[in-house]
């Protein structure tokens, strides 16, 4: 009766050498997870990222941790969502 969220590697300006890497690695994870009732692929990627520019106003300084913003963002508009679908809270 185990379930997993397979969360995705979140685009990070502080880490853009590094996305489209990311951006592959998630894809595999999203197909992986793809097919079943008990993994959910959560995919956030469009939250820090989109046309080719970087959500910079939801990072901290360093450009890698999340700010209060950003957290709030991911919780409520990702990880909830998956977590209630996956637990029918």
């Amino acid at each position: 009766e185990t379930k997993i969220v397979a969360v995705g590697a979140l685009l990070m300006p502080g880490a853009a050498r590094d996305t489209e890497l990311s951006m592959r690695i998630n894809a595999g994870l999203e197909k992986f997870c793809s097919g079943n009732g008990w993994m959910e692929y959560v995919d956030a990627s469009d939250m820090t990222f989109s046309d080719g520019e970087y959500k910079s106003v939801l990072f901290k300084s360093d450009g890698i941790h999340l700010n209060r913003d950003g957290q709030l963002a991911w919780c409520n508009g990702y990880i909830r969502p998956s977590l209630e679908k996956l637990f029918r809270f």
